[in-house]
């Protein structure tokens, strides 16, 4: 039998591939930072290859490293909202790979690892972590667990 103490310790508690997802997001967004400053030599890459316009390129690079590292501090902090920006970050970067791929210019490995994260958020026990189920409801609840 599960106790009430050790239910709220393992929901505090940080999944290892949290941590190495807050880490991959903060490296993600500390690499976006060339791209940002203009440092001559560095091309664009990635997602925004597709653009083809630098000034758009140089704001959406500033953009995504600043969704990264507020999905990066709201994983870290187990909140919602960290979750819902890691969402973001991974879900249209999977669905432009996919555009390129369709197209024969797709990096994989931005695939691969948006995939990854995608559905590594979407397991039950990470899901649970950040969305907590509601307080049972109904008949034959105790009053004490009944929602106001």
């Amino acid at each position: 039998m599960i106790r009430a103490d050790d239910a709220d310790r393992e929901a505090r508690t940080r999944p290892f591939g949290v941590a190495l997802l807050t880490f991959l997001l903060l490296v993600y967004a500390s690499l976006s930072v060339p791209f940002v400053l203009d440092v001559p030599g560095i091309a664009g890459a990635g997602v925004l290859r597709v653009v083809g316009h630098p000034e758009i390129e140089t704001a959406a690079h500033a953009a995504l490293a600043a969704v990264a590292v507020v999905a990066a501090a709201g994983l870290w902090l187990l909140r919602p909202w960290g979750w819902v920006a890691a969402m973001l970050l991974a879900g249209p970067t999977l669905a432009v790979e996919l555009a390129l791929y369709v197209r024969g210019d797709a990096s994989l490995p931005y695939m691969g690892v948006a995939t990854l994260i995608a559905l590594y958020l979407h397991a039950a026990g990470v899901r649970r972590r950040y969305f907590p189920a509601p307080p049972p409801q109904g008949v034959g609840v105790p009053p004490e667990r009944r929602r106001p």
